[in-house]
């Protein structure tokens, strides 16, 4: 392969007008669109690699949410709708769907009510870390970060961030990673933080989940104390045929914690068959394919569903054993949330 073939191709950014604010945007390749959205206090550049590495195969998309990164950062409240309502604005106009969208965390309750909202546009989807409803653990723990913030500081908050987003044994192997992670997270502007993390409550998507039929993927860490596995699970439950995948060990923030994955085999086509095909709007036809689908089921969607949350940030084949600390990780693009 020619030098000139590894190149990294190039990144278009823009600033994309929806709801009275400016969203940051980019995009690079060409293909089927494949959206990639960050959780809570992180931004596009937690999807760098990802956009880098799909983009000989798709159009691949990534952006900031209202208060994050280079978007515009209002005052508050957010609210779950606004931040739903935002995304799906500014994918529109850069035409980013009908596609595929991954979603973690906070990302993947965005990913969900698009679905609801416009199933004719979600081709496939990767839930990742995620819930459907307010989680009273998750409440509880965000509850406590915004008391931290408010009477004992940025930095209080942080640690606490830190200990709900990474799983015991990762905080104790990495204690670099987790000074780096800190300090990033106690320099990023607060109140647009404190609106965001606000946002986290009074949203239900359990009943739209139900109507979908689309190929899903949904994605938990034993040891995620931010959305516990239960309330994972339950996201998994209410999705028609969806995959469910408990990684062991695995904090809220998997693909620094777990780098190889359980599945790393080859680099073929991560999306399922689903993804590339035309929109599927007529339900007697989706009902017999589900049907047909149980009579003779085949664990390839699974498989290439593995092989693209697998190949996130941090997540490397065999063949490439640098850290998920080093280049690409916190010490170059400090993300400071979860």
């Amino acid at each position: 392969m020619s030098s000139t073939a590894l190149q990294p191709r190039p990144v278009e950014t823009r600033s994309v007008q929806v709801n009275g604010i400016g969203m940051h945007v980019v995009s690079t390749g060409s293909g089927p669109a494949l959206t990639f959205i960050h959780g809570l206090g992180w931004d596009h550049r937690m999807w760098l690699p990802a956009l880098e590495r799909y983009s000989g195969r798709y159009r691949v998309f990534a952006g900031d949410s209202r208060g994050h990164g280079q978007s515009e950062k209002p005052d508050g409240p957010y609210t779950m709708a606004q931040f739903a309502d935002d995304w799906m604005a500014a994918l529109e106009s850069v035409s980013a769907l009908p596609g595929c969208i991954v979603g973690l965390s906070q990302g993947g309750m965005v990913a969900q009510a698009i679905a609801i909202a416009a199933p004719h546009l979600v081709k496939a989807l990767v839930l990742v870390s995620t819930t459907c409803r307010e989680d009273p653990e998750t409440s509880a723990n965000m509850a406590a970060r915004l008391d931290g913030m408010r009477k004992a500081g940025a930095r209080a908050a942080a640690e606490v961030a830190a200990k709900s987003i990474f799983s015991q044994g990762f905080r104790a192997a990495n204690p670099d990673y987790l000074a780096a992670f800190i300090a990033a997270r106690t320099a990023q502007p607060q109140e647009p933080l404190i609106s965001a993390m606000a946002a986290l409550k009074d949203f239900d998507y359990a009943a739209g989940l139900e109507q979908l039929d689309i190929p899903t993927l949904v994605i938990a860490g034993s040891e995620d104390a931010l959305t516990p596995p239960a309330a994972v699970r339950e996201v998994a439950a209410h999705i028609p045929n969806a995959q469910l995948i408990e990684l062991p060990g695995a904090g809220h923030i998997i693909s620094e914690e777990q780098p190889a994955g359980p599945d790393h085999r080859g680099h073929h086509d991560p999306l399922p068959a689903a993804a590339h095909a035309p929109d599927r709007r007529d339900r007697r036809v989706q009902r017999d394919r589900r049907l047909s689908a149980r009579q003779d089921r085949t664990p390839e969607p699974a498989r290439r569903f593995r092989r693209l949350i697998f190949t996130l940030p941090g997540h490397r084949h065999d063949h490439d054993r640098r850290s998920p600390r080093s280049s690409q990780g916190l010490a170059t693009h400090p993300h400071p949330a979860g």
